[in-house]
């Protein structure tokens, strides 16, 4: 006999993905796909299948609100989340709400496979680095902070969808229309997700936000930073002032070069008659007065 799957996830193409791959397998068929939540109930209902296949974004419900309200119908119901939402920000909520498995749509067909056949008989499924975050919450002695004390755990499901867009660099507007929910209503979300993490700015919230992003998720698992007292700057040494130019050394005369006087005017005597006329004759470095004859 094969074990029912039912698929949720308003992405077409990623339905179609799954439905391939489950074909492959002689002993699982897909039994009904469904895109919202609503649609989800109601196929759960009809088709009671063995095994849910779902993400935890979808239309008509926050979240991982869709796990609990699939368990309400059937307690015993094996849920299997597929999504692209972080583990460390989504994963232990999931397994709290009822869940049996997480996997990241990120992840290759065998760890798919292994995670259904893995629920379908009744283990839970998670990555290594999920189970070991756990089991240091849990029952390592050693851990600086228990579950307890994480500041995302005191998010509620609306606000850690706001926290994870907000992560992402997404404006207001983007994220009033892609929850469909009034800008106000996004503005309102966030003076509550920084009251409960207990930073002083919106600033401050983007900044904590991307951090936790660009981690992994590993601000998710320590307190949020306390607000200190900006340090006063310090005063920047003024550079140094630019060394003058270096004056250019003067030209290097010639010894060769020689100056030669003008020639000396003629003069006429009472008599009329043009004097002896004087050249100026250089020879070398030796210049001396040529008498010419009349």
């Amino acid at each position: 006999m094969k074990h029912k799957i039912l698929i949720v996830d308003p992405v077409p193409i990623v339905r179609y993905g799954l439905i391939q791959l489950i074909k492959m397998e002689n002993d699982l068929v897909v039994c009904g796909e469904a895109v919202d939540a609503p649609q989800a109930v109601q196929l759960v209902q009809e088709l009671k299948p063995d095994l849910v296949i779902t993400d935890i974004t979808i239309e008509h419900l926050n979240g991982v609100e869709i796990i609990r309200q699939l368990k309400a119908i059937n307690r015993d119901l094996p849920i299997l989340v597929y999504t692209l939402h972080d583990e460390y920000l989504y994963g232990e909520r999931s397994f709290r709400a009822g869940a049996k498995g997480y996997v990241k749509k990120v992840d290759p067909p065998e760890v798919v496979r292994n995670a259904i056949r893995k629920v379908l008989t009744g283990y839970l499924y998670l990555s290594d680095e999920m189970a070991r975050t756990l089991f240091d919450r849990k029952y390592k002695e050693t851990s600086d902070v228990t579950e307890s004390e994480s500041p995302i755990d005191l998010l509620s499901n609306r606000e850690l969808e706001i926290f994870e867009l907000i992560s992402k660099g997404f404006k207001p507007a983007q994220m009033a229309e892609k929850l469909n929910i009034s800008v106000k209503t996004v503005e309102n979300y966030r003076v509550h997700i920084r009251e409960k993490l207990h930073l002083q700015s919106l600033s401050q919230l983007i900044q904590y936000a991307m951090e936790w992003y660009r981690g992994n998720g590993d601000l998710a698992r320590r307190k949020a930073p306390e607000p200190t007292a900006a340090a006063p700057a310090r005063p920047e040494t003024p550079p140094a002032p630019p060394e003058p130019a270096a004056t250019p050394p003067a030209p290097e005369m010639d010894s060769k070069v020689k100056t030669i006087r003008p020639r000396k005017t003629a003069k006429t005597g009472g008599s009329g008659k043009l004097r002896k006329n004087k050249d100026l004759v250089v020879e070398g470095n030796v210049a001396y007065l040529r008498r010419q004859a009349d």
